[in-house]
């Protein structure tokens, strides 16, 4: 079991009071029956590039991709002049569209989970019926699958950012800032009859290049070795993602400077 730091439960507690609606549930082999639980999941990403000088985060919401990657249901060549209108630091990237490579490898990691089997929606009906379950404050009726016409009543969101961003801790200590590439996945199950969480966690991996100050820039930042550092990121943050599936509690995880509560919502 890894140790949750006390500065960020500390974090997290402000959230809950706050009214956050995704602290950590872990998943346990009651959750459902029979077990594993079948799962209809809708994945999506945003960019979350923070600003040197703290005013504010340069980032933008792709909207739901997930696993419709597979069924050529998103042209990524497409969404590209939006992708690197978004920011400076996705003008750097530029053919490489960190989205696509996570998602990619996402779907494929995910049943192995031993509490949860995941099939993904595959089409916009399906995925907004999805999250408009789990954003319901009440009971709500099972959703149908209209590629498949398949009746689940769990269903899953997994909410993927990527970016550069501060950690949280002594790295910040001082005048000058440290700030590091990141993949950070938020994700919630839930069950529509009883409109009862099953499991909801965030997991959030930092790369090991350090940037201090105005090395930070857009600028500044070599694109090779960024996109270097989110291929390496995208295993280790997908395998932390899978080791929450399978039930066990994260009580220690890095936190990103200046999340807001609707950065644990969906």
């Amino acid at each position: 079991m890894i140790k949750r730091s006390f500065l960020g439960i500390c974090f997290c507690l402000l959230f809950i009071l706050g009214g956050c609606a995704n602290r950590p549930i872990a998943l346990t082999p009651e959750a459902c029956s029979p077990s594993p639980c079948t799962v209809l999941a809708v994945g999506y990403s945003a960019t979350h590039f923070q600003d040197r000088f703290m005013g504010k985060t340069f980032g933008n919401n792709f909207g739901l991709i997930g696993a419709a990657i597979s069924a050529s249901l998103v042209d990524y060549n497409k969404m590209k002049g939006e992708r690197l209108a978004a920011n400076e630091f996705e003008k750097r990237l530029d053919d490489f569209d960190t989205s696509e490579y996570f998602f990619r490898g996402f779907p494929e990691q995910l049943p192995k989970s031993k509490l949860v089997s995941y099939d993904f929606a595959k089409n916009p009906e399906t995925r907004s019926a999805v999250l408009s379950g789990i954003r319901a404050t009440a009971p709500s009726t099972n959703v149908t699958d209209s590629a498949t016409g398949k009746v689940y009543e769990n269903v899953g969101a997994f909410r993927m950012y990527y970016g550069i961003g501060m950690r949280v801790g002594n790295e910040q200590l001082g005048f000058r800032k440290t700030y590091r590439p990141f993949i950070r996945v938020i994700g919630i199950v839930k069950n529509l009859p009883n409109n009862k969480i099953l499991w909801s966690d965030w997991v959030t991996a930092f790369g090991e290049n350090k940037y201090v100050g105005g090395n930070a820039d857009a600028v500044n930042i070599d694109p090779t070795e960024l996109i270097a550092a989110f291929k390496k990121l995208t295993p280790e943050a997908i395998a932390l993602f899978s080791k929450s599936l399978n039930g066990e509690i994260f009580e220690e995880m890095p936190v990103l400077h200046a999340l807001s509560s609707d950065d644990f919502e969906f």
